[in-house]
């Protein structure tokens, strides 16, 4: 056991005390365990980066061809539904913004049979037959109840069974 004496000679009462060196040995030797751990796994976290794509050097046009989206803008009196592919507007039309409410007060449920049913004849079109990425812009003062049934209304259109749009939301 690793002890030291500590002794004292000089006027008054002797002191002889034993301090315990083991707990500050155990406390050295996992500082440096640590600190040699530390290093190899800051090393280990380095990443070889390269501003390299994979694939032929030659490849501009490999790019996938860009996939139409529908977006629908939340108006005041109105919702305006573009199509567009890529950045380009292909086509874009309004439809009247006339909710159906059903229930009263908290309970009341608040629909747009309107525009689901313009984005179900658009989701039949031949055009359409991959799902389209679908995204409903609004501003901040739009209300809860209102947005969910925007986005109940572009996702109730279904083709094959499955969802004709999938849905993102895009605040302004």
């Amino acid at each position: 056991m690793s002890l030291s004496n500590v002794s004292s000679e000089g006027r008054g009462r002797a002191v002889d005390a034993e301090i315990n060196m083991v707990p500050m040995i155990d406390l050295l030797v996992c500082t440096i365990t640590f600190l040699i751990l530390t290093a190899v796994w800051s090393s280990w976290s380095r990443l070889a980066a390269s501003a390299a794509v994979p694939g032929p050097a030659d490849c501009a046009g490999c790019a996938p061809p860009p996939r139409p989206s529908v977006h629908v803008t939340v108006g005041d009196e109105r919702f305006t539904v573009a199509w567009k592919l890529g950045a380009a507007v292909e086509r874009t039309y309004d439809v009247p913004r006339v909710p159906v409410v059903q229930g009263e007060g908290r309970r009341a449920r608040v629909s747009y049979p309107a525009l689901a049913l313009a984005l179900a004849r658009d989701a039949s079109a031949p055009e359409h037959a991959a799902q389209t990425r679908a995204v409903v812009h609004t501003d901040h003062t739009t209300r809860f109840a209102e947005l969910a049934a925007t986005m109940d209304a572009v996702s109730r259109p279904t083709r094959d069974g499955r969802p004709a749009y999938d849905l993102s939301l895009a605040a302004e």
